[in-house]
């Protein structure tokens, strides 16, 4: 397998030799060790740049290992430029990442950034597979390297527009790893399969550090690595400082990583207006990790004040070296971090917080050992956890086969729809009375929480027989199929009542978004080559509190696979479904689906060959089952109301006793208040 690697990397080159930060260059690395080539997009950093070549010596360590990588230098932008410049250089790296993406077979995108997301876009052109990596949030990172302000007229614009670039990409990936608990959830509230990513860290075992205790002897030394860049709350730690030298507590602090010349500039004179300057020391950038090592053992006390993290890989290393921890209480450090227990988390953005919290650290003995002790333990659960690398080896083994497997069953069904005589057939049967009470228990639902009048669309209209009784009720129904033909099948006659019909795909609604009351699709799901792109658009277009219903068979029913069974046996007729092997098959699994935590619906080949069996779903391409059905639901917070189905004596039954086994999906779900704010 061919990889692409789009992110924003820097790479310096010493000796003609590309150098690179140590963490991208162990992962590239590591890929590179189960693929067959990768190709590298990086920005070549320009020689003399005093932020990446200190003293003329290039800042960046670590030479790759690995023969099976290509890296192809693009334009490098900086804060300093001009944005007519740096638009330059953005246009200019677009053709190399389109030329590049054409030629592998996969890519792996870091997000966020322009580049990314033009990269992204150049996969679904290309109908190339991609995988997501986002390590940091757009909405808040983005406007502090811009040093906008909260009050800035374009603010919330920028954040409408961030926030959608930000997870457009998603539904068309094969998946997304997000850094932190928080951006996980926030990010897969949009739909997709987003998981969390293993933490990329370079600590070993060997590399703890074991103490009980810190802030013997005065001055106490506060300890911040990471980059000098505004949302990381340098001041604040300055500010902080200065007010603890106002209580009479003796402290100092040093501040590790790389910044541009002119904010260092801007900290220097901070401090000087603060009168800490025999308090403050700038270290620059510490290239030895031993080194590093030694600074963090050599300090007190470990403090941030960032705006904005996935989960930074600075707090495990000051953990792993017995150092306690206060940090602002950002939404992806309070969902991984107890306070008080692994880390102080105070109030972003509030110098005085930070004050109080070291000041505490440093009063209180027994908080600052429970929390050295805590946060060891934590730090020690992350050793041995596989690395980002082997999270997206381990994904792609499985996702890769099944996106080709979804490849070829998309052409088989344009193929099959658009020429079958059989389905024609069933569409036009679809009108008589005796799918007047299957169409009820779909339609009742939706008529019942759509208000007076309300929108409602209905995906996977077919002959739109469902799109004609929503619309006879009163409600402005509009129909959807991806199949004109199928639309074009519906008689004049039903036309009368004003039906609107629109040729889309389901995983590419053409509606803006929170545009319906409720959102429905009968049959159709068991249909689709995505489901989870598909219902991530249904979630889309469906406003805050409206309701979505989902009916159709539910494929790992056994009972489904029983009755088609006994309807062989009586008929005379095979039917590869209806086999005691395919009900075992079925069980097993509805017991694996159960048992999972994620959402991921099976697929399969359809059984079409030579075979007209009605009722028996053998076009289905998806297994839809309501474990994942639920199981999505919930992940975007959707309150549900009831999943199963049943018409028949014996359904109903299976339906009370053993519901995830029923043979019919009904599922009816509300959409949260705050919907995908």
């Amino acid at each position: 397998m061919r990889m692409t690697v789009v992110a924003p990397l820097v790479v310096t080159f010493e000796s003609g030799v590309p150098k690179w930060n140590g963490n991208h260059g162990r992962l590239i690395d590591e890929l590179a060790r189960g693929l067959e080539s990768i190709e590298v997009i990086a920005a070549r950093a320009p020689a003399g740049d005093p932020t990446y070549y200190p003293n003329g010596a290039s800042l960046y360590r670590y030479a790759l290992e690995a023969v099976n990588v290509r890296l192809r230098p693009v334009g490098f932008s900086s804060a300093s430029m001009s944005p007519f410049r740096k638009a330059a250089i953005w246009i200019g790296r677009l053709l190399p990442t389109a030329l590049s993406v054409g030629r592998s077979d996969i890519a792996f995108i870091a997000m966020p950034g322009l580049s990314s997301l033009a990269a992204a876009f150049f996969c679904r052109a290309l109908r190339k597979p991609y995988v997501l990596y986002y390590a940091s949030d757009w909405l808040t990172l983005a406007p502090f390297l811009a040093r906008w302000g909260e009050d800035h007229p374009l603010l919330r614009l920028y954040k409408r527009l961030a926030r959608s670039m930000e997870t457009t990409p998603i539904h068309g990936s094969l998946f997304a790893l997000a850094a932190g608990k928080s951006l996980t959830a926030r990010l897969g509230s949009h739909g997709g399969r987003v998981l969390e990513a293993s933490p990329m860290i370079p600590l070993q075992l060997r590399d703890f550090y074991d103490r009980d205790d810190t802030c013997h002897t005065p001055p106490i030394t506060i300890l911040y690595v990471g980059s000098l860049i505004p949302r990381k709350g340098v001041r604040v730690l300055i500010r902080a400082l200065a007010d603890l030298k106002d209580r009479g507590l003796e402290a100092r602090l040093v501040l590790v990583g790389p910044a541009e010349e002119a904010y260092r500039v801007a900290l220097r004179e901070e401090v000087r207006r603060l009168g800490v300057e025999a308090k403050v020391k700038f270290e620059g950038n510490v290239l030895e990790w031993e080194h590093l090592l030694r600074m963090y053992r050599a300090s007190d006390i470990f403090a941030l004040a960032t705006q904005s993290e996935g989960f930074p890989r600075v707090l495990y290393e000051a953990m792993s070296q017995g150092l306690p921890v206060v940090a602002t209480a950002i939404p992806a450090l309070a969902q991984s971090l107890a306070s008080e227990r692994e880390a102080l988390l105070v109030p972003p953005g509030s110098a005085k917080a930070m004050a109080d919290g070291i000041e505490r650290v440093v009063r209180d003995a027994n908080l600052r050992r429970s929390l050295i002790a805590h946060g060891r333990s934590y730090a020690l659960s992350k050793i041995g956890s596989q690395t980002t690398a082997q999270q997206v080896l381990g994904l792609l083994e499985e996702q890769f086969s099944a996106w080709r497997l979804r490849g070829r069953l998309d052409e088989w069904a344009r193929e099959y729809y658009s020429t079958s005589k059989a389905y024609e057939t069933r569409l036009s049967s679809k009108w008589s009375e005796a799918w007047d009470v299957p169409f009820s228990r779909y339609i009742e639902p939706m008529i019942a929480h759509s208000p007076a009048g309300g929108t409602v669309l209905d995906l996977g209209c077919g002959g739109a027989q469902t799109t004609y009784l929503l619309a006879s009720a009163g409600l402005s129904a509009m129909g959807g199929d991806m199949f004109l033909g199928a639309l074009r099948s519906v008689p004049l006659d039903k036309r009368a009542v004003g039906l609107r019909l629109v040729n889309c795909e389901a995983g590419r609604l053409p509606f803006a978004d929170r545009r319906y009351d409720v959102v429905g699709a009968y049959a159709m799901l068991e249909h689709t080559t995505d489901a989870e792109e598909v219902l991530a658009e249904m979630h889309r277009v469906l406003r805050p509190g409206g309701w979505l219903v989902i009916a159709g068979p539910n494929m790992l029913s056994p009972f489904h696979a029983i009755r088609l069974w006994l309807t062989s046996l009586r008929s005379g007729k095979h039917h590869p479904d209806g086999t005691l092997r395919s009900v075992a098959s079925r069980l097993a699994w509805s017991l694996r689906r159960a048992l999972a935590s994620d959402v991921r619906f099976p697929y399969r080949y359809p059984h079409v060959r030579g075979l007209e069996f009605p009722g028996s779903d053998y076009d289905a391409v998806c297994m839809v089952n309501p474990f994942d059905l639920v199981r999505w639901a919930r992940s975007c917070e959707m309150e549900v109301r009831g999943f199963a189905e049943a018409s028949s004596r014996g359904g109903r039954l299976v339906q009370i006793l053993l519901p995830h086994l029923s043979g019919g999906i009904c599922l009816v779900a509300r959409k949260s208040l705050e919907g995908d704010t």
